[in-house]
């Protein structure tokens, strides 16, 4: 009982350390309109803070119309407030049959997920961590980050992380926080007491070519019959591979404000960041000074864990940027032919590259980068798009995953309709190319592009065939 007691000390004893490093992780990886969105509402709860300088609130301002398409943040607030917009009123069996009642009441799935999380009335120092992982869910509804790095990164037990995810991953929707797909649909088909072993081994070993409609050849690897792969097929079909399908996310009122511009001037790329908009933060004074006078306790304590607060939110923007700008700059300097040449020239270059390079973390520069975008000397990119993997090759050097993705649509473009080239055929032209990638990997890849399998092409291009005949 006392061991008990003490792992649970120690748990929340870390978890504190957690709620502090929540905020930091958490404005780390907000984009640059979210970024000001959680300024604004951190500076409307805690009267210790204050705008720098307040001649630059007007240009503040002219960003919430921006950045919210023409509504400001006062009417934006105001129809929050508006009783007939909040009391939404759904039932459990509208969430249940219908998920894109979600999208018209304008739900959003992290609100959804507090909401269950809350009803589980946890300990705080659970419910804080659950609250935690769902904050880093991407678009699917996936958790997609590597535990041992988060344990690193936050200095708590691995095994704390994978309760905690494990917790999610009971709540609704089926198959929220699975770590891939094939996660997902085991995660729905064991809520829905399904338990078949064979069905389990074609998501785990087969799914590839089930995507493919290869019902023989699963048939005949797993010794089954033909008639038990279709109904298979049939079950899986029926599972959702997005979680976060139906929910509200926004992207419609959504404006992509860049983090930062990319210039050339006199032959050198410089980086301009776009933090004029972003006011700057400081301690009011006053109530500073009211520390130091003599107030009763409550106000003196309050006083103080307003500032703290404060400073370490000052903190944590300071520290984002910095952080932002150091990698930018690192990819800047590894970049040089793309922001001359253009997209061709991306050399390959993965995340740990400049987390070894920066001494960070690889999930640290993976957030910092989350759903932020640059203003190149070309367009207007993603962070995360112009970070590439690449695969050696015979002379040791490395081909970038773009030049490949282009060959393999340079391929299937002067392919044989009739008799298109299947994923293994596309994998021994790379190789004869000095392009050596898996069967697998070229599904993957052509998957990215939106590439149909070499089935459906065909099918394809006999209809159109048939409608042409039929024309003439």
């Amino acid at each position: 009982m006392k061991m008990e007691f003490n792992q649970e000390m120690a748990l929340k004893q870390n978890l504190v350390i957690t709620q502090e490093l929540q905020q930091a992780l958490k404005i780390l990886q907000l984009p640059l309109q979210d970024l000001h969105q959680e300024i604004y509402q951190e500076y409307q709860e805690n009267p210790l803070l204050e705008v720098a300088d307040m001649s630059d609130q007007q240009d503040a301002d002219g960003l919430d119309e921006v950045l919210t398409c023409g509504i400001s943040y006062k009417e934006l607030i105001r129809q929050f407030e508006d009783a007939s917009y909040t009391n939404i009123s759904y039932t459990s069996e509208q969430k249940q049959d219908d998920p894109y009642c979600f999208v018209s009441q304008r739900i959003r799935l992290i609100d959804y997920i507090y909401e269950q999380i809350q009803d589980f009335q946890l300990d705080k120092s659970w419910s804080t961590l659950c609250y935690f992982l769902a904050e880093n869910l991407d678009e699917r509804g996936y958790f997609d980050e590597s535990l041992e790095d988060l344990s690193l990164e936050i200095g708590l037990e691995k095994a704390h992380l994978e309760k905690a995810l494990f917790i999610l991953q009971t709540l609704k929707p089926d198959g929220i926080g699975a770590r891939n797909l094939k996660e997902c649909l085991i995660i729905q088909l064991k809520k829905k007491k399904i338990t078949d072993h064979n069905l389990f081994r074609i998501i785990e070993d087969h799914l590839e070519f089930l995507g493919d409609f290869k019902h023989k050849k699963i048939a005949s690897e797993m010794n089954l019959e033909l008639e038990t792969i279709v109904r298979y097929h049939s079950i899986i079909k029926s599972l959702e591979p997005y979680p976060s399908r139906g929910f509200y996310t926004g992207e419609v009122d959504q404006y992509i404000a860049p983090e930062a511009y990319i210039r050339e001037m006199n032959g050198q790329f410089i980086i301009l960041m776009n933090d004029r908009f972003i006011p700057t933060l400081k301690i009011n004074a006053i109530y500073k000074e009211i520390l130091t006078q003599k107030t009763n306790k409550e106000t003196n304590d309050y006083i103080k864990d307003r500032l703290k607060r404060a400073q370490n939110f000052i903190k944590n923007i300071e520290n984002r940027n910095r952080t932002l700008y150091r990698v930018i700059e690192a990819i800047v300097e590894r970049q040089q032919k793309y922001l001359q040449l253009g997209h061709e020239y991306l050399n390959p270059m993965l995340i740990k590259d400049i987390a070894l390079e920066l001494s960070l973390h690889e999930s640290t520069v993976s957030r910092a980068i989350k759903g932020k975008y640059v203003y190149t000397p070309h367009h207007l990119i993603l962070i995360k798009d112009l970070f590439t993997i690449g695969i050696a090759t015979d002379n040791a050097n490395i081909t970038s995953t773009n030049i490949i993705k282009k060959a393999i649509a340079h391929l299937i473009n002067d392919e044989n309709t009739s008799k298109p080239l299947s994923d293994q055929d596309l994998s021994n032209l790379l190789e004869s190319q000095n392009m050596p990638i898996s069967r697998r990997t070229v599904a993957k890849y052509r998957e990215e592009m939106s590439i149909l399998t070499s089935s459906k092409r065909k099918a394809n291009a006999s209809i159109q065939k048939n409608q042409q005949t039929i024309c003439n």
